[in-house]
């Protein structure tokens, strides 16, 4: 890979810097643009030559979804998009996102060096993520793999990125499709677990609980984190539904009633998006 890239669109050149993140389905970059300002860059790059031909058209379903995803969107809790564009790599295109750059690192690393957070610290964290998970949701969009690690932090502001398996909904409850595909089984709500044929935005109202549990604890509200399959993660849930607050951690009721509020096991009585923000404002 070159060292310096020129958008076929724009014109734009951006020198690579190095590598910040890396996965399965591309590696990111940080990029210098010729106007000096930083940005992330997004390598969509499939291992065509190791990859089934149904994995490398999930590849493409994926990069296509999150470009499309990001064009769309516009708040400040969402990772600002920039441009994206292709190159010819060998036969085959090689496509690049070029989107802002969050030298905070992810709020799984956050996690990791800090570890848990004040009552104050989490909840001015979870009060954006709300908003920002309020407005994708008034936006038909369904993130569908909130993490830690898909979490980044822009001089304290948190951001979502990595929406490589958004869904756009019209509908109330929408199909479920491959559910072995979509997100983190730790953070997956039970209705994706289980593999019940219908979900809707509440799983990611499920995945911030858990996020907003562990900002506060320091863990999983249950003992999930060595769970090897979606079974014994459902199992453990469903064998003890109730969400230990440890005593010696201060937490208000009213923190704890939200997070209750946000994993109850049946998602026609789980709150919204839209009823989170408002618990957290007031």
């Amino acid at each position: 890979m070159e060292n310096l890239l020129q958008s076929p669109l724009t014109g734009r050149t951006y020198s690579l810097i190095k590598i910040i993140g890396e996965g399965e389905y591309g590696t990111v970059w940080l990029v210098q643009r010729d106007d000096g300002l930083f940005y992330a860059c997004k390598l969509l790059k499939p291992k065509f030559a190791v990859w089934t031909i149904e994995k490398s058209k999930k590849f493409e379903e994926r990069a296509n979804q999150e470009i499309q995803t990001l064009i769309k969107s516009t708040h400040v809790n969402v990772v600002r998009y920039e441009e994206w564009f292709q190159i010819q790599n060998s036969g085959r295109f090689d496509r690049y996102i070029i989107s802002e750059y969050c030298e905070g690192g992810t709020l799984s690393k956050m996690l990791e060096t800090k570890g848990r957070q004040s009552e104050n610290d989490a909840l001015h964290i979870m009060i954006q993520l709300a908003d920002g998970l309020q407005y994708m949701h008034n936006q038909k969009i369904i993130h569908r793999d909130i993490k830690p690690a898909n979490i980044m932090l822009k001089q304290g502001v948190p951001k979502y990125i990595d929406f490589g398996f958004a869904k756009h909904f019209e509908e109330e409850k929408v199909d479920q499709i491959q559910t072995v595909d979509v997100g983190s089984p730790q953070y997956m709500a039970p209705e994706l677990l289980e593999e019940s044929g219908y979900y809707n935005q509440k799983v990611d109202v499920w995945a911030l609980g858990i996020i907003f549990y562990q900002l506060l604890v320091g863990q999983f509200p249950w003992n999930i984190e060595q769970a090897t399959s979606y079974q014994m993660i459902l199992n453990i849930i469903l064998d003890d539904e109730t969400i230990y607050f440890p005593p010696q951690i201060p937490i208000s009721e009213r923190i704890k009633q939200t997070i209750i509020q946000m994993l109850i096991i049946n998602p026609d009585d789980r709150i919204d998006s839209n009823k989170l923000c408002l618990m957290l404002q007031n």
